[in-house]
């Protein structure tokens, strides 16, 4: 379809789902097209939990590197949650990392982080996205199907969940947002399209949530509190100070270690992992709510970048693409990462987007997987497949944080990465390396002899396999 007479817009791009991968490239598609995002939840526009959100009552982060994207695609829209309440700190110094067991230093790594509920991040955004000219958000409507003609995609069919009705919209470009639960592979193969293959691990991973008021000196002045999951205790928690002087805690489990919903099932998990804080929390704190539980029973990737026949006019992102465990905090930072490569795309003026967006987003996605995919493969109860390569990888994270607990500069180094601003290569690094092996062997750095330490790389006698 062509835009109207005088309108300098491509025409009209129809965004699936109104979560923040849809309203983040809904923002970006406005400065091209005329824009109608189709969201089957009802109109909101207060902050809160959504139906279409199921995790969205559990911990969320925007990562350093996320800030910056929604900065870029937003500006100011960081001001605008501290205004409304939530909170600011530093990456590092204002939080209590464990990872693999080990504390990490607080010190100040220079990356600021806003900590808020899912539902003021969603609200403030689609505020924003919503009040742009060109952007129409159409509540209650489900899509059912893409209307295509040859090898191109033209439409959605959609229903009106308020009357029922059956209705086709005509678009240049679809994209589909719709998370986990995204129906263009069956879509694709309707139209005669090959589907993308899927990598699943399957993780069987529970949640159980709840939101607490706490006496100040609780926290600490600490912004979050994360202790993931290990081998050896296949349970952790996470907390967050949120806006309203709240604290919302977030219990987890693999199958086994999985957290009961009742306020003794949390008061016995919290327990049950030492951890002095989070117990403190879930004991002796005010319950502001019900307790929420959500489980995830896979992480799956759908590798649309390797597929050599795709239709015009169509684009998948968000949760559609790549279905990370939520526990590491990923999602929202790679959607606003896959929106600025889309801006850049559209700025082009490539007629070829659907390839090459899928090709460039495949880099980002890739390595967040990678991370993510070899520390739930630690834990015994995940089933997948345990190369030699990703052995190795978490041999070294283990000697890794082993050191971090005792330097600043390694403790920076892995905020750094976690925050999605350096890429995971940069703790495999000679720099890093020598300063591991140096806290091992009582040395300083410049006293450990210049090499490298790559997958094949045997360094320190062992120290790639674990050996303490």
């Amino acid at each position: 379809m062509s835009s109207s007479v005088g309108s300098s817009l491509a025409g009209r791009a129809v965004v699936l789902g109104g979560s923040l991968a849809g309203l983040l490239a809904a923002r970006v598609l406005a400065d091209t097209y005329d824009v109608v995002v189709l969201e089957r939840d009802a109109a909101q526009d207060a902050p809160g939990a959504r139906r279409g959100v199921p995790q969205g009552r559990h911990v969320h982060a925007l990562l350093a590197r996320g800030g910056g994207a929604f900065e870029e695609l937003l500006p100011g829209i960081s001001n605008e949650l501290l205004e409304a309440g939530a909170v600011g700190g530093d990456v590092l110094a204002d939080t209590t990392w464990c990872p693999h067991g080990y504390r990490l230093r607080n010190v100040p790594c220079g990356l600021r982080a806003v900590s808020a509920s899912r539902g003021l991040i969603e609200a403030a955004v689609r505020r924003r996205v919503t009040a742009l000219p060109h952007v129409k958000l159409w509540p209650s409507t489900t899509a059912l199907e893409l209307v295509a003609t040859s090898n191109r995609v033209c439409g959605i069919r959609f229903r009106s969940l308020s009357d029922d009705s059956s209705k086709v919209l005509a678009a240049d470009l679809i994209v589909d947002a719709t998370g986990r639960t995204s129906r263009t592979p069956e879509w694709l193969g309707a139209l005669g399209f090959p589907r993308p293959v899927e990598t699943r691990v399957p993780v069987h991973l529970r949640y159980a949530s709840r939101t607490y008021r706490v006496p100040a000196d609780v926290m600490r002045g600490r912004t979050a509190l994360v202790y993931p999951a290990t081998a050896r205790r296949p349970r952790g928690a996470l907390a967050q100070q949120i806006e309203g002087g709240r604290v919302r805690v977030s219990l987890l489990g693999y199958p086994g270690y999985e957290p009961i919903a009742t306020p003794e099932g949390l008061s016995a998990h919290a327990a049950s992992l030492g951890m002095p804080d989070i117990e403190q929390i879930v004991t002796s704190g005010e319950p502001l709510d019900d307790i929420a539980s959500y489980g995830v029973a896979a992480n799956v990737r759908r590798h649309y970048e390797a597929l050599e026949r795709f239709p015009e006019g169509l684009l998948v992102t968000g949760d559609a693409i790549c279905a990370f465990n939520p526990s590491y905090a990923q999602g929202m930072t790679v959607a606003a990462l896959e929106a600025l490569t889309l801006r850049n795309l559209l700025a082009s003026g490539d007629p070829n987007l659907a390839p090459r967006f899928f090709r460039q987003i495949a880099g980002v996605v890739g390595r967040v997987w990678m991370v993510g995919m070899a520390n739930d493969l630690q834990i015994p109860s995940v089933r997948g497949p345990r190369p030699v390569q990703l052995r190795a990888m978490n041999a070294w994270m283990r000697q890794f944080f082993a050191a971090a607990q005792h330097d600043d500069e390694l403790s920076v180094a892995f905020a750094r990465v976690a925050s999605l601003v350096d890429p995971p290569e940069r703790l495999r690094s000679w720099a890093i390396a020598r300063r591991v092996l140096a806290r091992r062997c009582g040395l300083s750095p410049y006293e450990i002899p210049r090499g490298r330490v790559g997958h094949n790389t045997r360094v320190d006698n062992g120290l790639l396999r674990g050996r303490p």
